[in-house]
């Protein structure tokens, strides 16, 4: 669920380079009015570490590259995405994994995130050519309580592993199992 008194307003018009910090639990709502840029890339930061999502209007082709990340699979996945002349993302962003929805829906990818830092993310975004306008809005999340007392903390603090469970289309729960060492 939001934390609605975090909602902050993202506008930027005419640039070809955007920053925000987020939170460790964020979610973006995000429209970028592309104008004549050929590529946009939105990047995750986390400390020396990033996920990058970089459209390609001529070829019409989205890119995640998790190449920059050191631990968990690495590499990159494209997909076909059409923009007109908005790039529409919602993405839903975590300690363990980064949920995008491009395109209302369109297309949708989940990436498992494992970032070495305990450091909250930062939203890059740049372009080849200024951007027409960048509009968007995000606030922070509260975390998943698993029962009465118990949410789910910062990986950091202890070794374990997320079970993922799709309980409908928009909504999945992250399980936390603790794996006790001495």
């Amino acid at each position: 669920m939001r934390h609605r008194e975090t909602e902050r307003t993202l506008e930027a018009g005419q640039t070809s380079h955007f920053e925000t910090e987020l939170f460790d639990l964020t979610e973006l709502l995000l429209d970028i009015e592309v104008g004549e840029a050929y590529t946009v890339a939105l990047e995750l930061v986390y400390g020396a570490e990033k996920l990058v999502f970089r459209y390609n209007r001529l070829e019409q082709v989205m890119t995640i590259d998790r190449t920059k990340m050191r631990q968990g699979g690495r590499g990159t996945r494209s997909f076909k995405l059409y923009v007109d002349r908005t790039l529409s993302l919602r993405i839903y962003v975590d300690r363990g994994a980064v949920e995008a929805f491009f395109q209302y829906g369109e297309e949708a990818a989940t990436v498992a995130i494992f970032p070495e830092e305990d450091v909250r993310p930062t939203l890059r975004v740049f372009s080849d050519v200024d951007v027409e306008q960048l509009t968007g809005v995000l606030w922070e999340l509260e975390p998943v309580p698993l029962r009465a007392g118990l949410t789910i903390q910062k990986r950091a603090v202890m070794r374990g592993f997320y079970l993922r469970i799709d309980c409908s289309f928009f909504v999945q729960t992250y399980i936390f199992f603790l794996i006790a060492s001495r």
